[in-house]
């Protein structure tokens, strides 16, 4: 399919077709590596829900996370800074 004469571009349609009781993440076929992974202990559910989303989906939530870890950073640096006086001050 081409969306807007771009022939690579994935369609929400398309993503979504990943949707299938037959997906090789949820019941990954013997002697695979996501078998070897599920045994392993590592939950392929995450992985899934990604791909599922469109790339640009992907970027957003990227975004988001980056937004989050910049927030947690400045805030520790102020607590930082914060005990320092506090310290200073008893």
């Amino acid at each position: 399919m081409v969306l807007n004469g771009c022939s690579w571009c994935y369609t929400d349609h398309e993503m979504k077709a990943l949707d299938s009781s037959d997906d090789p993440f949820l019941n990954p076929p013997p002697g695979s590596a996501a078998e070897r992974a599920v045994e392993f202990g590592i939950d392929l559910t995450l992985t899934l829900d990604n791909l599922r989303l469109t790339p640009e989906e992907r970027i957003r939530k990227l975004d988001e996370h980056l937004a989050g870890i910049a927030s947690l950073k400045a805030n520790a640096k102020f607590l930082g800074k914060y005990e320092e006086w506090r310290a200073r001050s008893e």
